[in-house]
């Protein structure tokens, strides 16, 4: 038989059929998770409750304008109702570039450009937030690195991180809570738990731990811990609120008469939702409040999107336990029956997942034996030498910051621990004495190259 002739057509025939493929499979994926989104607006959930009068309300925004899209509703209405109303703004959301660039209207984004840019965006917070009836005595900028959060919570504990856009390893705003704060996540804790002490709050609210915008993941993990080390994690109300979450909210653009729905996959996890309804006055003052955002080109639209008749909160368990059970590091994981993740994450929701399965997280486990700890990372596709793992642990009450657990197919595990490979399976082990007794925030994540796929929210376990 005769072998086909290998031509550049038939070359070109094969690539472009390859590209209808995929690009086949991503339409059907993005179809199917903004189809099951639209489902779920005609869900019911249980009602939020307005801080009253006597109670005192903080609200922790990663960014400016992630406080009036996320929880402008419940402020207005907290604030109408005689609830004393504190929002922290962590960044000042100096780290977009475009956005920049247009308000200097100068080809080269100079650090000082990008602080101008900051200040500009506290400004328009401020001006929101007067809109929706807080006080500028009651915003506190705390002046940390845009896009830098989540390198303070993991690598950057005690040695400073200079912001690729400022290029100053200290706050350069000259309004923020600690002066030149310097950029570690030991500063940035020290900060929380001062101004915490401060305001005294009632109630808090921060960021879901399944946004996947990694200021605003790491924003909710130090408030947690913050909490945890003030004793106040389970003593006061918190309450979680999501911006980023792939194609969400459904429909996009300004909606004022539709709902708010939680993301299909994250419905049935580990969050409780809470619809939170908004009167008509305080829908148009959500309204004004985020049209304040003028120096956001580009996302605006995005922005509108939480100009709805309700707001949405969601109520999470903090701690997990960790399960006593005999583990056999072979990959082969029968012996993790039973074991309930510590953590799930939601699978194939999103285009970046869907195209790397193999980096698509699914859920991270713990277990331990009289001697031992171990962990699981389980992914939704088949685990390859591309992505690396990576487990975080992260110690409460401790100051020596997050332990980086990252792990690769065919390369050596980090010193001190054993690591086995399964198919869809990652398994590591150590001894138990160093962490015997302490509190962790524990979280996994996903990696190709410098680009993160996945991550999962944390989790507090204490083996």
């Amino acid at each position: 038989m005769r072998r086909p002739k290998i031509t550049r057509r038939r070359i070109l025939f094969l690539v472009v059929a390859w590209l209808l493929v995929i690009a086949g499979s991503l339409t059907i994926t993005a179809l199917r998770v903004r189809w099951a989104n639209l489902k779920e607006l005609s869900a019911q959930f249980p009602e939020w409750k307005t801080p009253g009068r006597g109670s005192r309300v903080i609200v922790f925004a990663p960014h400016c304008d992630d406080e009036s899209v996320g929880a402008g509703g419940l402020i207005r209405q907290a604030a109408a109702g005689g609830a004393q109303v504190w929002v922290v703004l962590v960044t000042n959301g100096d780290g977009f570039w475009y956005a920049a660039f247009r308000n200097r209207r100068a080809l080269v984004v100079r650090p000082r450009y990008y602080v101008d840019f900051g200040y500009r965006r506290q400004k328009e917070s401020f001006a929101a937030l007067r809109e929706l009836g807080v006080a500028r005595g009651h915003v506190i900028t705390l002046g940390y690195p845009d896009r830098g959060l989540l390198a303070m919570w993991t690598t950057n504990w005690h040695a400073p991180y200079t912001s690729p856009y400022t290029r100053d390893p200290r706050s350069p705003y000259d309004d923020s809570f600690t002066p030149r704060a310097v950029y570690t996540g030991e500063q940035f804790l020290s900060d929380l738990k001062k101004l915490l002490r401060k305001v005294d709050p009632t109630d808090i609210y921060i960021p879901h731990p399944n946004d996947q915008h990694s200021d605003h993941w790491a924003t909710s993990a130090f408030v947690t811990e913050a909490l945890y080390d003030l004793g106040w994690l389970e003593r006061r109300n918190v309450g979680l609120y999501l911006v980023h979450r792939g194609d969400w909210p459904v429909p996009q653009g300004l909606h004022p008469d539709d709902p708010l729905a939680p993301p299909a996959k994250l419905v049935g996890m580990d969050t409780s939702w809470y619809d939170y309804p908004l009167d008509a006055d305080c829908v148009r003052a959500k309204k004004a409040a985020v049209a304040m955002f003028r120096s956001q080109v580009g996302v605006v639209r995005f922005l509108r999107s939480f100009v709805r008749r309700n707001e949405l909160f969601g109520a999470r368990p903090c701690e997990a336990r960790v399960a006593s059970a005999s583990i056999r590091l072979d990959g082969r994981c029968g012996d993790w029956r039973g074991v309930e993740p510590i953590a799930r994450d939601p699978a194939d929701d999103g285009l970046v997942t869907h195209s790397r399965p193999g980096a698509d997280l699914v859920g991270l486990y713990a277990a331990e034996d009289r001697d031992r700890l171990y962990l699981r990372v389980r992914v939704r596709g088949t685990v390859t030498r591309t992505p690396t793992y990576e487990i975080q642990l992260h110690p409460l009450g401790r100051s020596e910051g997050t332990t980086v657990l990252a792990v690769r197919r065919g390369s050596p595990p980090p010193a001190g621990w054993s690591a086995a490979f399964g198919s869809r399976d990652i398994e590591l082990s150590c001894p138990i004495d160093r962490w015997k007794g302490t509190p962790l925030l524990a979280a996994a994540a996903a990696r190709i190259s410098w680009y993160s796929v996945d991550r999962t929210a944390y989790r507090l376990i204490v083996p």
